[in-house]
């Protein structure tokens, strides 16, 4: 349990070649009523002037520190382990170069962790290609309430949050190499200690379709399939009461990004592992359609995905 007296608060923007997104959300972390703060910005070596604009606030403002990710990998993950890295607070919160806090966001959130809490997940707005709406982009619960990890583990609390955590909730780990997005991984980590869902929202999030999971993450199968697997390695690790169909689909989903990332032998392990855990029309369909070209499975996928997103349009 955290010492809850004078909690500092380390605001960690990773950011790359998005200068003037990336201002906006620096204000909005500057514009915070919360004194306690350090924000770190990290660049992932942006070409685009960050850097010049990041050193004039950090020239400004004795509360912020900006960082080059010479480290780690290129890419969000080794962005954000960079700014961990350097960040000296009590507690952590990343906010995305291209989304914005929300006014006294920080001082709601410390608020919670003041309660005896450890992590604080709290919703955020959508904003969906320059859209805002009031509708929210996490899921899973509908009042503010301590989180049961099992709900966690069983992949009924998905979507996006912002999540601030103490410190030692990750201690010295880090995101994984070679993942793309597969943030849970780390965050399944928070519920080794108490968590508390605040049902507020307290960020924008901005959503581009063009940059989605959904769309892009063909380009990097390999880190999918990875991220995909080891989530449901780690379910399994923290509890015994596994549900069933959600590691099923865990699986089939790696199996899904093994075929596109030509890893065949890996494809058929993953697809039986989740028809073992639970038979699935769908499950079964993939494995039918295996033999078939990369490319009739990508349209077959978007054609789904759109069919997905008409149905769901509001």
């Amino acid at each position: 349990m955290n010492d809850s007296k004078d909690i500092k608060v380390s605001i960690i923007i990773p950011t790359f070649n998005r200068k003037d997104l990336f201002e906006l959300a620096l204000k909005s972390a500057i514009n915070q009523d919360y004194i306690n703060k350090q924000i770190v910005i990290s660049d992932d070596n942006s070409t685009d002037g960050t850097k010049q604009l990041a050193l004039k606030y950090a020239n400004d403002f004795d509360f912020i520190k900006y960082c080059v990710n010479e480290k780690y990998e290129k890419g969000p993950n080794g962005n954000k382990n960079n700014g961990f890295d350097n960040a000296n607070g009590d507690a952590f919160v990343i906010l995305d170069d291209d989304d914005l806090l929300l006014p006294s966001a920080i001082s709601k959130m410390v608020g919670v962790l003041k309660m005896g809490y450890d992590s604080v997940w709290a919703n955020c707005y959508f904003e969906i290609n320059g859209t805002k709406t009031t509708d929210f982009s996490g899921f899973g619960l509908d009042k503010s309430q301590e989180i049961n990890p099992q709900d966690y583990y069983d992949g009924k609390i998905n979507g996006e949050f912002l999540i601030m955590f103490m410190r030692y909730c990750i201690g010295d780990r880090r995101f994984e190499k070679g993942l793309y997005g597969s943030e849970n991984t780390l965050w399944i980590h928070l519920f080794d200690f108490k968590a508390y869902y605040l049902n507020e929202a307290v960020r924008i999030y901005r959503f581009h379709r063009q940059d989605s999971v959904t769309l892009n993450s063909h380009q990097r199968p390999h880190c999918v399939m990875k991220g995909y697997a080891m989530t449901a390695e780690l379910i399994m690790q923290k509890t015994t009461k596994i549900d069933k169909r959600y590691i099923a689909i865990l699986y089939k989903m790696a199996g899904y990004y093994a075929k596109f990332a030509g890893e065949y032998i890996k494809m058929y392990v993953y697809l039986f592992y989740s028809l073992r855990f639970k038979f699935t029309k769908e499950a079964f369909i993939m494995l039918v359609l295996t033999p078939f070209p990369k490319k009739l499975i990508l349209f077959l996928t978007k054609i789904r995905v759109k069919i997905y997103n008409k149905k769901n349009k509001k």
